[in-house]
């Protein structure tokens, strides 16, 4: 085996299929790991590259290898799309470089996919010429020789059948293309696209961006949505379609296509697509304000993919992350909680902030890997019953992160944006005002007059432990003042906070002063008025902040009507018999 990787040649597929691999595996299942920034499952040939590796690599020291021939291995790595690359005896010397998901694709076929043991079929030069750029080969010289007594163009390492040049340089030539991989189409036409949006000189490249447009769509199979997994022929190219998932997709090329043609027809027109970076979306985060519902939605949130969709952790939660440096550093700290709990003398090199709970959601995203997704494809999922829990946004950065829930999500969807800061409040008195600012943890409260948009408004700036936050409210609410929370139901107050500190209450009602007691029936009447007649329980979509969802989750009868009914009773005859 280690011969015919070395030196690939024709009709050694069968060989390939023949022998028996050992494979890292949990469950009897092959474990995708990160190795040299991919994405990836490892293959050995020998029991010494694996020890090799296990020395080198000792966090995996717990994944049990097992023997699997080629026939059971390679159409079973066909299905999964949760890798880039496939390596085979890493670290061993020398070193061979990976494979792309095509590999393992081509092999249950019966066909062996390495370009070096066969006559490639190019259709036309302009194709050659990408595909020694895909592969690195800066040198467009070549030469006629006889290979397997045929005559081929030989360009480096690879080997072609002779080709007529087309008429048009950057012709491609008919049907789609049997060597090209289409991540690296896509990654090179992503560059030209950032030419011809950033500089109106640099517009003569649409021309050669259509033909690469062009190229990738042929590889679209017909009622397919997005480029199928194996015409990723190398692993930079599937990591590629894996960080830029919307390209992979259809209705992607298809607004790109008009994009381009709208420039080849009227060089001047102005630029059609309008895509959200990942700055935008990480501003939106760290900065709220009003108008940002669409660059949520429209904007690519890095998520973990499982077998079965977005990976839940036991206690139903989803993590989304706005950058994929925030998601890197997730990744990392888990793999160091998981290292922890195998090798317990790594335990002094935590800082705290991954111990118990990362260590909870280590099995569920040990087999999972980060992709990205839309923002109304991802917030449609997790508004979806028994999706999740709640959602947390850029886990352990201090400075984007947040907590929602499903009913969060489902608002988004109908345009409102769930996070306070980024809206114009409704309060209804002062009393409420205090009572928000306390939920939030702020203090040191001060008020002054701002405009915004043409139209006055009150803004309320809080410092709290952490970090600033900036709130604005209607200034025609916020009349009055006289300890009451005023009619009507609260568009503020979390109600799983006001339950909460409610059923703290009536532990302790001996001794509580009258004025506290009459405050407390205020807090009970707000819960009273959120219950919906239909199921006497208070809606999730009143679970404003993390805490109180958190709350009801523990103690489910806070929100329930009979509860609430009771607690409102109970308080209202301990204020008059105080």
């Amino acid at each position: 085996m280690r011969h015919i990787l070395q030196r690939p040649g024709p009709g050694q597929a069968q060989a390939l299929l023949d022998f028996e691999w050992l494979v890292l595996c949990s469950e009897d299942l092959p474990v995708t790991a990160t190795h040299a920034g991919f994405w990836a499952q490892r293959l050995f040939t020998e029991a010494a590259a694996l020890a090799l590796y296990r020395q080198r690599e000792p966090g995996y020291t717990d994944q049990v290898a097992r023997p699997i021939t080629g026939h059971q291995l390679f159409p079973l790595l066909a299905e999964r799309q949760d890798f880039d690359a496939i390596f085979i005896d890493p670290h061993a010397q020398p070193e061979r470089p990976p494979f792309g998901p095509n590999f393992a694709y081509e092999l249950a076929q019966h066909r062996d996919p390495r370009p070096e043991a066969q006559i490639l079929k190019a259709r036309s030069i302009a194709e050659i010429h990408e595909f020694c750029d895909q592969h690195g080969l800066a040198d467009r010289t070549h030469r006629l020789v006889y290979w397997e007594e045929q005559l081929v163009a030989e360009y480096g390492r690879f080997r072609f059948h002779p080709v007529q040049p087309q008429p048009n340089p950057r012709d491609f030539g008919p049907g789609p293309s049997s060597i090209l991989c289409g991540g690296k189409l896509l990654e090179h036409l992503s560059r030209l696209l950032d030419n011809l949006k950033s500089a109106r000189a640099e517009r003569a490249l649409a021309p050669e961006a259509l033909s690469l447009l062009n190229e990738v769509e042929k590889l679209l199979e017909p009622e397919q949505e997005s480029l199928p997994r194996h015409a990723l022929r190398l692993p930079e190219g599937a990591r590629f379609a894996r960080a830029r998932w919307d390209m992979t997709q259809r209705h992607w090329l298809a607004q790109t296509r008009d994009f381009l043609e709208a420039l080849l027809k009227e060089p001047g027109a102005p630029l059609l697509i309008q895509e959200p970076t990942a700055t935008n979306l990480e501003e939106a985060l760290l900065k709220p304000g009003p108008g940002q519902v669409s660059l949520l939605l429209d904007g690519n949130w890095w998520v973990l993919r499982g077998r079965d969709g977005l990976a839940v952790s036991p206690g139903g939660l989803a993590l989304l992350f706005s950058q994929e440096q925030h998601l890197t550093v997730f990744l990392d700290r888990l793999e160091e909680a998981r290292l922890m709990t195998l090798q317990p003398e790594r335990r002094h090199r935590g800082d705290g902030w991954y111990a118990v709970p990362i260590v909870h959601w280590n099995p569920v995203f040990e087999t999972t890997y980060p992709t990205q997704i839309r923002g109304h494809e991802l917030f449609e999922q997790l508004s979806q019953p028994a999706a999740c829990s709640a959602i947390r946004v850029n886990a352990g950065h201090n400075h984007s992160s947040l907590e929602f829930g499903p009913s969060d999500a489902a608002a988004l969807l109908q345009g409102v944006d769930p996070r306070p800061e980024a809206r114009i409040l409704q309060a209804r008195s002062l009393a409420e005002l205090d009572m928000f600012f306390s939920q939030q943890g702020l203090h040191e409260i001060s008020q002054r007059k701002v405009c915004l948009a043409g139209q006055e408004l009150s803004q309320y700036t809080g410092r709290g432990a952490l970090r600033d936050k900036r709130f604005y409210f209607h200034p025609v609410q916020l009349r009055g003042g006289s300890g009451e929370l005023a009619p009507g139901r609260t568009m503020l107050l979390c109600a799983g906070r006001l339950a909460d500190l409610v059923s703290r209450v009536l532990a302790v009602l001996e001794g509580l002063p009258v004025e506290m007691l009459a405050e407390r029936c205020d807090w009970a009447a707000e819960l009273v008025k959120l219950i919906d007649p239909e199921t006497d329980r208070i809606p999730d979509t009143e679970l404003r902040d993390p805490y109180g969802r958190n709350q009801v989750a523990e103690n489910p009868f806070l929100l329930q009507g009979a509860w609430l009914r009771e607690a409102l009773q109970t308080l209202r005859i301990a204020a008059l018999t105080s």
